[in-house]
């Protein structure tokens, strides 16, 4: 007891010796520890942040990537201490991601830094996986599996499918602004946008018809407000958005408009001069074609013959690497089915589980199948 207490009061035990405290390391802790058994690749963002934050939370440093345990300036006595924990969290991180996520936060240091890059790279809705999971959902049958088998490959995916939903966003009026378009005109800014996953301001402005007005000041790009003090944003200043752009960048924008009629239009759109150069898409899009034969042959029946097409490769590729879509059209019905490949060798399985779903929902088989100059 007596050297359990000094001074009449109980030894106080260092955050780095505590247990307790996210600044322990216990001896196991090594920067080659790799937390989670599947890496962060792009596609799977959501089931790598829930693995990853739960050994984190098992570690006591989830802190360190929600904001909660800031760095600490460098006279404090935590400074060492807390630069020691954050590496070894950004250590962690890194051997959690493929090689390519990696590169690139290479050269960033704070650990809620990276979390925070990562969250925005990678958790934006991907409309591409949303159709995909729908697609497994509404195909997917119990076969050869048992019950339990087939309830949790089920759930898996109803709970993908939960997760990977579009950010939400609300707005909130504000005080006078305004902000001038290029033709001239002012309008004046009613609304801020909020980002309701994070309470970040992305920007605000009003529909003015069909386009969206944006106030480009330096304090609607400041990620740093919450949505407490959005009434401190208002400003009075009119904003200027007008920009003097070649010729060329309005044609593209305008959908390749002529440029004769681009030029009667130089009142409003200030060209930079009106000198354009040769736009090499639009002979290859407005060249015009004989037109085909018309056919009035159809089958009598849904999935009598069906019609299937490959298109591809696309660029650029979606997050998930598909460059290729197979369309699939019923004769009778010309209802259409589109399915995304990462390779042409997919259509196959594709067409295999594509039978076996008109089969199931409804009980029908199909008889003929044609392609269109299929390699």
């Amino acid at each position: 007891m007596a050297a359990a207490r000094r001074g009449g009061g109980p030894q106080i035990q260092p955050p780095t010796e505590d247990f307790s405290s996210p600044y322990y390391l216990h001896p196991s802790d090594n920067p080659d520890l790799q937390l989670v058994s599947q890496p962060l690749n792009g596609s799977n963002y959501i089931n790598w942040s829930r693995s990853m934050s739960t050994a984190l939370l098992a570690k006591n440093k989830i802190l360190f990537v929600n904001g909660v345990l800031l760095k600490p300036t460098e006279d404090d006595l935590l400074y060492a201490a807390w630069i020691r924990c954050n590496s070894m969290v950004v250590s962690w991180i890194m051997n959690s991601l493929s090689p390519q996520i990696c590169s690139s936060i290479m050269y960033l240091d704070d650990a809620k830094e990276i979390w925070s890059d990562l969250r925005d790279s990678f958790s934006q809705c991907d409309f591409a996986r949303v159709y995909q999971l729908k697609q497994k959902i509404m195909s997917l049958v119990q076969g050869d599996d048992d019950i339990n088998c087939y309830f949790t490959n089920l759930r898996i995916s109803w709970d993908e499918y939960k997760h990977t939903q579009p950010i939400s966003c609300s707005c909130s009026p504000i005080g006078n602004a305004s902000v001038q378009l290029p033709n001239g005109a002012t309008v004046s800014i009613t609304h801020i946008g909020i980002e309701a996953s994070r309470g970040i301001v992305i920007g605000r402005g009003r529909r003015f018809g069909n386009l969206y007005t944006l106030d480009v000041s330096s304090e609607s790009n400041d990620n740093q407000g919450s949505t407490k003090s959005l009434s401190s944003l208002s400003v009075s200043q009119s904003v200027n958005a007008n920009s003097v752009v070649h010729i060329d960048v309005w044609h593209k924008r305008l959908g390749h408009l002529y440029f004769s009629k681009l030029k009667s239009m130089s009142e409003t759109l200030p060209f930079s001069n009106k000198n354009h150069s040769l736009c090499d898409i639009c002979p290859l899009a407005k060249q015009q074609h004989l037109p085909f034969n018309l056919s009035e042959s159809v089958a009598n029946e849904p999935f009598d013959l069906i019609h299937c097409d490959v298109w591809g490769p696309f660029l650029p590729n979606t997050n998930h690497g598909y460059k290729y879509f197979l369309t699939i059209i019923d004769d009778t019905s010309r209802f259409v089915w589109t399915f995304l490949m990462q390779n042409k060798s997919d259509v196959q399985a594709i067409l295999v589980q594509f039978f076996n779903t008109v089969l199931t929902q409804f009980t029908r088989k199909i008889k003929t199948v044609r392609f269109d100059n299929v390699p």
